[in-house]
């Protein structure tokens, strides 16, 4: 089983210089101007990610998360200034584990077949009948694989998606890419980034600092790339 995948969407960051703040502080006010926002579905927490490698330090960070995308947002001194920083990305889960269910089903689904119920009933299959009963099996078994995507039992179905083999498919058939789906992918961007951008004037202006300038808001995002090229381009 391969390591989750997270493919960077956006990200931001910039250095003030003479300023210090509290980091939890500024976690907080996220927070509650996200609330205000009233964005749905989305959960947050405080985690530790690695500087590096292995026994490397870690540092802190405050994430939201909505379904697969999720927002790490970053506070910290640096030298006499303050670093505050953000990164998009999306969450990718285990690409190789549904291949590999939906492979030892479906050699299952042969083997039954070849073996089961039905030769001991007496009524054995011709070739043609087998190969038809395996085929249909095949698509039932695709199908379950959809209601349970759908239904969120294997975890958020763009994991699916990522499955070699398995993941085209299912993504062409159940979660096509539309102007909705990516939408609200950079509706939920907008309204944390603006939320990140509120809390950070917020805490310098009761420090009595200037206020962030658009330079200094401007930050790099694929979705606007995506969004122009989805007519030739039909997965994320």
């Amino acid at each position: 089983m391969s390591k989750r995948r997270e493919n960077i969407l956006s990200n931001w960051s910039v250095l003030l210089d003479d300023y210090n703040t509290s980091g939890q502080d500024f976690f907080d006010k996220i927070k509650d101007n996200i609330k205000a926002r009233e964005v749905p579905g989305y959960y947050t927490s405080i985690i530790k990610r690695s500087e590096s490698g292995a026994l490397s330090a870690k540092r802190e960070y405050f994430r939201i998360v909505k379904g697969d995308l999720i927002f790490d947002v970053g506070a910290s001194p640096y030298g006499k200034g303050f670093f505050f920083s953000w990164w998009l990305v999306k969450r990718g889960g285990y690409p190789w584990l549904h291949t590999l269910l939906f492979v030892i089903f479906a050699v299952a689904l042969l083997f039954g077949l070849a073996e089961g119920d039905l030769n001991r009933l007496g009524y054995r299959l011709d070739d043609g009948d087998f190969w038809l009963m395996f085929v249909g099996g095949l698509v039932a078994l695709f199908l379950v694989y959809g209601i349970l995507g759908k239904t969120g039992i294997w975890g958020p179905e763009e994991y699916i998606a990522e499955a070699p083999l398995l993941g085209r498919p299912y993504a062409a058939v159940f979660i096509p890419v539309t102007y909705h789906s990516l939408d609200l992918a950079a509706m939920y961007q907008e309204s944390i980034r603006r939320a990140v951008n509120d809390a950070i004037n917020q805490t310098l202006e009761s420090d009595g600092k200037p206020l962030l300038t658009p330079e200094q808001k401007r930050f790099r995002s694929v979705f606007a790339d995506t969004q122009r090229s989805i007519d030739s381009k039909q997965r994320i």
